[in-house]
C-alpha cells in the first residue's frame, strides 16, 4: 500500500505559500539580472513586477486569520511502553495503571506532515526523563494516595499541542499497606475504608474495619456497618460481633435480640445462654432471664448447677416469685453447702423478709467460712446492733478492726461503742491504737489529749499535746490547751512563757483569765507582767484594767493600781465606775487635784452620779483649806 503523507494544516499551508512566492521571485531575479541587453532590462522589469505580485499574494494569504481548530499542529496520540507492552492514548485521554508498574514514553504523533521538534514532559515536573522507565509511585511518592494523577504534555516551540493523563489505580492491598504504616487511628480507619470500598464483600476486611472503629470508640459507625451487612446475609460470627457492639453502645435490647437468635441456632452453647441471661437481668426482663437460666440448668451437675440455681433464685425474687426463689436457694444450698456467697444471699433474703434472727444465723455461717474477711463481720455487727446485742456487735467490730489495723475510722467507731458499753479497758486500747496508727495526726493527738485531761492524766495529756504541736506548729488551740495542762501541773515558768507568746501573737484577754486564779494565788508577779503586756498591746475590756488594779492592790502597790486605772480611763472615757475607783485611789494617795479632775469628768457626763457631787465639794473645800493636795498653806 503506497505511503500517503498526512494532510497539512491550514496554517502550515499558508506559511508554505508565502515561502514559495518569495523563493520563486528571488530565483527569477537571479536569472535575469545577468542579461545586459536592452531586452534584458525589459525582462528584468517584468520579473520584478512578478516578484512584487507574488510576494503580496503570499503575504496576504499568510496574514489571513485562522479558526481555533486550525491553529497549529494538534496532538493525535501518545504511545507508551507499559511494563514492556505498547499502549496508545489519544489526546485528552486517560491511562490508568498501578503505582508500581513501570512505564516510559515511546513517541507522540500530531496532524503535521512531519513530527519534528516535539518535546514530551510531565506538567509541573519537567525534570523527569520520560524516555526512561518510571513508576507513578516513584514520581508521586506518598501523594499517590491523595493526588494520584499526572499530566503528560506534548510541546513544539514552547506551545502545548495536547496532553494525556496518567492515573494511579490503587488496589485494596495498597490501602491496607498504607493503613498499616499510618500513625493515627483515624488514618488507619480512613485507609481501611478505602480498601473496603474496592472489595465490599471481603469479610476479613470488614471485620478489621469494625475492630478499628471499636478501638476508636466509634460504636455507632461500626454498628451501622454491621447492620448493613446483616441485611444481606446472616452470619454467626457477624451476629456475635454485632451483639458485642450493641452491648458496648448500651443498646442491650438489640444485643439480647441478636443473642436470642444465636441461642436458637446453638441451644447447647452454655456460654451464650449465660450471656443472654445476664442481658435479660440488666434489662430487668426477669421472666425471660428465668427461662434462659432454666435452659442452662439442663445437663448441669454439681457446683456449676448450684451456681445457676443461685442466679435463678435472684432472678425469681426480682420477678416477685418469692416461693420459687426460696426453693432455688434450697437447691443451691444442697449443691454448694460450703459456698459463703450462698449464705450471704440467704442472709440478704432473710433480712429483706424481716427474718433478722435467720439473717444473723446466715451471716455467722459466712463468718465461719470466711473468718478473715472484714465485710461479713461488719454486716454481722450491724445486724447484731439492730437486734440490740451491742456487746457481741462490739466483739465483731474489734475482730474486723484487727483484720484492717490501718482503718482509723473503724477503730474510732469501736471506741464510741465501747464508751456506750462503759468498757474502759477496751476504750483505752482503741484510743491507744488510734494514737499508734496516726502518730503525727494533730487532730487525733489533740483529741487524745483532751480525753487524758478529762481523766486527769496530765503528763499523758501534755505528751499528746507536744506531739500534736510538733505535727501542727503554731496551732493556737493546741497551745491554749497546753497552757491549761501546764498550769494544772504547776509548771509556772513554762506556763507564763507560753501565755506571753500567745498574748504577743494575739492580745486576747481570755488567755490571762483562764490562768488567773492559779497564777494570782501562786505567781502574782508573773500574772501582773502578763496583764501589763496585754494592756500595752492595745485597749482591753474594762474588766482587765480592774483586774490589774485589784492585783496591784493585793500586792500593796497603789501606784501600779493607779496606772492601770488611768490606762483604763484613757481607753474607756465613758466608764464612770472606773473613774470613781481612780478618784478614790488618788484621794487616798493625797493626789486631790487629780481626784477632782476625775470627779469633775464624772459630773460632766452624769451630774446625778451617786456621791460624786458631795465628794467633789468636800474634796474641793479641803483643797482650798490646805492649799492644794492635802497640804496646809
Amino acid at each position: 500500500m503506497p505511503w500517503t503523507p498526512p494532510a497539512a494544516s491550514p496554517a502550515s499551508h499558508r506559511r508554505s505559500c508565502f515561502d514559495f512566492a518569495s523563493g520563486l521571485g528571488y530565483l527569477i531575479l537571479r536569472v535575469f539580472i545577468i542579461i545586459p541587453t536592452e531586452r534584458g532590462i525589459m525582462i528584468r522589469r517584468l520579473a520584478l513586477a512578478l516578484i512584487v505580485l507574488l510576494l503580496s499574494q503570499g503575504w496576504a494569504l499568510a496574514q489571513e486569520p485562522l479558526s481555533a481548530d486550525a491553529a497549529g499542529p494538534n496532538l493525535l496520540q501518545v504511545r507508551f511502553s507499559l511494563a514492556g507492552k505498547p499502549v496508545e492514548v489519544r489526546n485528552g485521554g486517560v491511562l490508568a495503571m498501578h503505582p508500581d508498574v513501570p512505564f516510559r514514553v515511546l513517541e507522540a504523533k500530531t496532524d503535521a506532515w512531519l513530527d519534528f521538534g516535539l518535546r514530551i514532559r510531565l506538567k509541573d515536573m519537567p525534570q523527569v526523563d520520560l524516555n526512561a522507565f518510571h513508576t507513578l509511585g516513584e514520581i508521586l511518592g506518598a501523594k499517590v494516595y491523595e493526588e494520584p494523577t499526572v499530566l503528560v504534555q506534548v510541546l513544539k516551540n514552547g506551545q502545548v499541542l495536547g496532553e494525556v493523563r496518567l492515573e494511579a489505580s490503587l488496589l485494596p492491598i495498597d490501602w491496607l499497606r498504607r493503613a498499616q504504616e499510618a500513625d493515627s487511628l483515624e488514618q488507619k480507619i480512613a485507609f481501611t475504608q478505602k480498601a473496603l470500598q474496592l472489595t465490599p464483600d471481603d469479610r476479613l476486611l470488614l471485620a478489621r474495619l469494625v475492630d478499628l472503629l471499636v478501638e476508636a470508640k466509634r460504636y455507632k459507625e461500626a454498628l451501622e456497618l454491621l447492620e448493613e451487612q446483616s441485611l444481606e446475609r446472616d452470619d454467626e460470627r457477624l451476629l456475635r460481633q454485632l451483639a458485642e457492639l450493641y452491648e458496648r453502645a448500651g443498646q442491650k435490647d438489640k444485643a439480647a435480640a441478636a443473642l436470642s437468635k444465636l441461642a436458637a441456632e446453638s441451644p447447647q452453647d452454655r456460654a451464650l445462654l449465660a450471656r443472654l441471661a445476664g442481658l435479660y437481668e440488666d434489662l430487668e426482663r426477669w421472666e425471660e432471664a428465668a427461662q434462659v437460666l432454666g435452659r442452662l440448668l439442663e445437663g448441669q451437675t454439681g457446683p456449676q448447677r448450684g451456681e445457676t440455681f443461685l442466679k435463678l433464685a435472684n432472678v425469681l425474687e426480682r420477678a416477685g416469685k418469692k416461693q420459687e426463689a426460696a426453693q432455688a436457694l434450697e437447691h443451691a444450698s444442697r449443691l454448694k453447702p460450703a459456698d459463703p456467697r450462698l449464705w450471704q444471699r440467704l442472709a440478704e433474703s432473710r433480712r429483706a423478709s424481716g427474718d433478722l434472727p435467720g439473717a444473723i444465723a446466715s451471716l455467722k455461717r459466712v463468718v465461719e467460712l470466711q473468718p478473715n474477711r472484714q465485710g461479713p463481720r461488719l454486716e454481722l455487727a450491724e445486724a447484731l446492733l439492730a437486734a440490740g446485742d451491742k456487746r457481741e456487735a462490739a466483739e465483731h467490730l474489734r475482730q474486723a478492726a484487727r483484720l484492717t489495723p490501718a482503718d482509723a475510722a473503724l477503730w474510732l467507731r469501736l471506741a464510741r461503742l465501747q464508751e456506750e458499753l462503759g468498757d474502759q479497758s477496751g476504750l483505752a486500747q482503741s484510743y491507744q491504737r488510734l494514737a499508734d496508727l496516726k502518730p503525727n495526726q494533730p487532730d487525733i493527738l489533740y483529741n487524745l489529749a483532751v480525753i487524758s485531761l478529762e481523766r486527769e492524766n496530765l503528763p499523758e495529756a501534755l505528751g499528746y499535746l507536744e506531739k500534736a504541736l510538733a505535727a501542727k506548729p503554731g496551732d493556737r488551740e493546741i497551745r491554749e490547751t497546753m497552757l491549761d495542762a501546764l498550769t494544772q501541773m504547776g509548771r509556772w515558768e513554762a506556763a507564763a512563757k507560753l501565755a506571753g507568746e500567745l498574748i504577743a501573737e494575739k492580745p486576747d484577754a481570755r488567755v490571762v483569765l483562764r490562768i488567773y486564779p492559779a497564777f494570782a494565788q501562786n505567781r502574782p508577779a508573773q500574772l501582773a507582767e502578763l496583764l501589763d503586756a496585754l494592756i500595752k498591746a492595745g485597749p482591753q475590756e474594762v474588766k482587765i484594767y480592774e483586774t490589774r488594779a485589784a492585783l496591784a492592790l493585793d500586792q500593796k502597790d497603789n501606784q501600779a493600781a493607779i496606772k492601770a486605772l488611768e490606762q483604763g480611763v484613757a481607753a474607756h472615757p465613758q466608764a464612770l465606775d472606773l473613774r470613781w475607783s481612780l478618784a478614790e485611789l488618788l484621794e487616798a494617795e493625797g493626789q486631790n487635784s487629780k481626784a477632782l479632775e476625775q470627779l469633775g469628768a464624772i459630773l460632766d457626763q452624769r451630774p446625778d452620779y451617786p456621791g460624786a457631787e458631795d465628794r467633789y465639794l468636800q474634796l474641793k473645800t479641803s483643797s482650798l483649806k490646805t492649799g492644794g493636795d492635802g497640804k496646809k498653806p
